[in-house]
Parts: C-alpha cells; structure tokens; sequence
C-alpha cells in the first residue's frame, strides 16, 4: 500500500477512498484530534491540552515508548532490560512548517530517541551495534526514571505505544509515570485507515506502510522500536486523510507533508551495515573452524577404526 505524497504546491485535491470496515477506534479520534486532522468526521469529544499559536495542532509532545524484555520482574535482583523513547515535540513541528515554507528546511531530524540498557556488560553491547540514533546508555532504571522526568518536565504528553500492554505494567512498577494526557495505541489506530479487522503486528504494519527499508535486523532494539512507531503513527495521520469527506486547507497540506517528511526521514546505517558485515564473517570463519574441527575428529576417528581392524588380523 503506497501513501500519498503530499505536496503543499498542489492544490489541495487527494485520492478519496472507498467506505472503509476496519474498526473505527478512539485511538484514531485521538490522533485526528491532536493534528487538528477531524476534518468534517467524528471528533474525539474532549480537549487534550491547549492548540499552538495559529494552529489546530495541540502543543505537546508526542512521546512513544518501547521496553524490551518487560516483566516486573526484572526490576528486583538480576536484570536486563532496555527502555526506549522516541519524541515529537509539535511547538518544534510547527516552526519546521515555517520554515520550510521560507527555504525548505529539512524535518526529518525532529524525532529526538534514547536508548537505555539496563543489565550486564554483555547485554549492552548485543544492542549497541544495532541501534543508530546516537549512543545508547548503560545505566541504571533510577537514571532511566529521571532522565525521561527531564525531557518531559513542564509539558502536556500523548504517550504512544504499540500494543504495549507490557509496557505500560513495567512503566507504572518502575514509577515512570509520564501523566499522559491519552495513551494511543498504534495497532489500534491502525485499524480503520488500513480497513484491519485485527491487530496488525509492528513488522507488518512498517512493511504495509512502505518502511520495509528499514532493516529487520534493528527490531527488538527498544530505542528503535520507540522510533518507528512514532514514524509508523505519523504515517496513519496521513493515510487516515484520505477517508475524509472534505478538501485540505493549504496549511493542512503543509502539516501532513511534513508528517511525511519526518516519518520517512533517512536513518544513517552505515556503522549498522559495517558491523553487521564483521559480524557475518566471524561467524563464517567460526563455522568453517568448526566444520575443520568436526572433519579432523572424524578423520581420527576413521584412522583408530582402521588401526583397530588391522590388529585385529
């Protein structure tokens, strides 16, 4: 399913869609809510925090989470866990707007992410190599908890998340209680603008979005994960526009081809591909090592069965 390319110098036109079936949840009524994105359709029925100046998109920050291995557990004795975060702060969203109408500014680098490794020493370098969105930081759950404090202090937050059931239970037994103004879950919103009658796994749902490019050896890397659902949700924001029974304002225009622009802004994957190329032949030299090694027994092996046999004689 390819999406629209928004271009705020064409007119404001789109591809109009079919009725769709999927299931229309409030999770999507958030989402149209906080982009100012209702557009004529059922609106949320409450306010989530105040609009930006000269805006119908609130002012506030976007926050999606992703916490690799998730028990509650975890967070007594012997622990390995990592905690990721992803966030889009709308006030820098909104000035990218501008600016990009005066000089075409890029926006993909609005998503600011941080990875958190809690555990052993060899736990954290198995996610380091795979993680490209600056350095990861080994450390411990009560920095984790304040430092996330930090990002968010003084602002309205939209937690998101993608069927992040586990999630939210480690975050509440871990004390980081972000106060989120709503919590939207990606597989649900996903439903009606993908016409899903179930809930879409997130390998699926980047792969339907057209993000295959993105490599599925960075999965299951918290801070990753955080990222590409915030991308992923920005991505529904668009696709959702084109259900809707009435045209786009020119600044609407602007504010979902930036959506776009940040959803499918480059992630530089070199470090990724170098490491992963030495990876791949150490494992082949240790292979071969251990193919050698099976070879040299079964030769040994071979000649004591014929020693034996001529002894035997």
């Amino acid at each position: 399913m390819k999406l629209p390319q928004w271009n705020p110098a064409l007119s404001a036109t789109y591809e109009t869609r079919p009725a769709l079936k999927g299931k229309l949840r409030e999770d999507l009524l958030a989402l149209r809510h906080i982009f100012g994105l209702d557009l004529g359709r059922q609106p949320l029925g409450r306010s989530l925090g105040h609009c930006l100046p000269g805006s119908l998109v609130k002012d506030l920050l976007i926050v999606a989470i992703d916490v690799e291995n998730p028990m509650v557990t975890q967070l007594e004795g012997d622990t390995h866990y990592e905690v990721g975060i992803s966030i889009l702060d709308t006030r820098d969203m909104q000035s990218s707007i501008q600016d990009e109408r005066a000089d075409s500014k890029k926006s993909f680098d609005l998503l600011q992410t941080h990875q958190y490794c809690v555990g052993p020493e060899k736990y954290y370098k198995r996610v380091i190599w795979r993680y490209p969105f600056g350095d990861p930081k080994h450390t411990f759950i009560e920095v984790v908890r304040s430092r996330i404090k930090e990002l968010i202090r003084g602002r309205d937050v939209i937690l998101v998340v993608h069927g992040g059931r586990w999630d939210l239970e480690f975050l509440r037994a871990a004390s980081i209680n972000l106060k989120p103004l709503y919590t939207i879950d990606t597989q649900k919103a996903a439903q009606h603008p993908l016409d899903l009658e179930y809930r879409i796994k997130s390998e699926q749902l980047l792969d339907v979005l057209d993000m295959s490019p993105f490599e599925p050896g960075l999965l299951h890397v918290a801070g990753n994960d955080a990222n590409f659902t915030l991308r992923a949700l920005l991505l529904i924001a668009c696709l959702d526009v084109c259900s809707a029974p009435q045209l786009l304002e020119p600044a609407q225009l602007d504010l979902l081809f930036t959506l776009e622009q940040v959803a499918r802004g480059p992630i530089f994957l070199d470090f990724y591909h170098a490491e992963a190329e030495i990876r791949l032949r150490r494992k082949i030299k240790l292979q071969k090592k251990e193919e050698n090694r099976k070879r040299a027994k079964e030769r040994i092996r071979a000649k004591e069965l014929r020693d034996a046999a001529n002894r035997s004689q």
